[in-house]
């Protein structure tokens, strides 16, 4: 038989060579049905005992998927504390609370402009790749059409608060960053600020001021009752305006 299948080959290598380029083509056509699951929850069984606490405890104190964004400043002497930097970070961080989805379904941002991000890759291999694999950069919403980012949780220089010393005792409560900065003392105000604030030092910004962190939850995978109308509660709380905010200065 092996012989056979030998001389076979040496006799017609045309026809090994379609045959082949024949089953690699079945092959590739079925590729994208693929799906990869990282997920080790999904190494459980969907009744399994702890799986089924995990989801509660998710459910009853919100939890989810948490996503750091990076911002790096290394060749100014300021790091990330000027103009330019910090100006970059307000737009980012208002361009996440006015996320939505338009009429096609796709993701748009409306500040200061409305307009339609493109979240394809720049490489086409990595274009290619993310299409065989079924990753879609588009899809950031629900089946509501709600935001994935729970706004409401987003921590960033422009919402989080910046407690401090007012006079005869009293204590000013107001955003870390209420605008970008337009000035280089305006800048070095919100680095002192930031680092002397321990919340914040190690965390929200980096110990030598050359980075910023955004953080911010992802809650696609909202699939239970008890999660939506729990995040329902939380959003009635924590209402957020997208691309805007309400002046926050509170003297006590």
């Amino acid at each position: 038989m092996k012989l056979k299948l030998t001389n076979f080959s040496l006799r017609f290598p045309w026809v090994i060579v379609l045959l082949t380029l024949i089953a690699t083509a079945f092959g590739g056509v079925q590729f994208p049905q693929v799906r990869f699951d990282s997920d080790p929850e999904n190494m459980l069984a969907a009744d399994e005992p702890v799986r089924l606490f995990h989801n509660r405890n998710k459910a009853d104190f919100d939890l989810y998927d948490m996503v750091i964004v990076g911002i790096v400043n290394t060749s100014h002497a300021d790091g990330v504390f000027n103009v330019e930097t910090l100006g970059r970070v307000e737009r980012l961080t208002r361009q996440l609370l006015s996320l939505r989805q338009n009429a096609d379904g796709l993701p748009e941002i409306t500040v200061p402009e409305p307009f339609v991000p493109d979240l394809q890759p720049a490489s086409a291999r990595k274009r290619i790749l993310s299409r065989v694999f079924g990753n879609d950069p588009n899809a950031l919403f629900d089946e509501n059409g709600d935001s994935a980012i729970v706004k409401s949780e987003l921590v960033s220089p422009t919402v989080v608060d910046n407690i401090k010393q007012a006079e005869h005792g009293a204590l000013r409560i107001e955003y870390l960053m209420e605008q970008s900065p337009t000035t280089r003392d305006e800048a070095l105000v919100i680095r002192d600020d930031a680092l002397n604030n321990r919340l914040y030092k190690g965390t929200l910004v980096s110990e030598d001021g050359k980075a910023i962190a955004l953080y911010f939850l992802y809650a696609l995978e909202v699939d239970s009752g008890a999660q939506r109308a729990h995040r329902g509660r939380i959003r009635r709380r924590h209402p957020t305006h997208p691309g805007q905010r309400q002046p926050h200065q509170v003297v006590y």
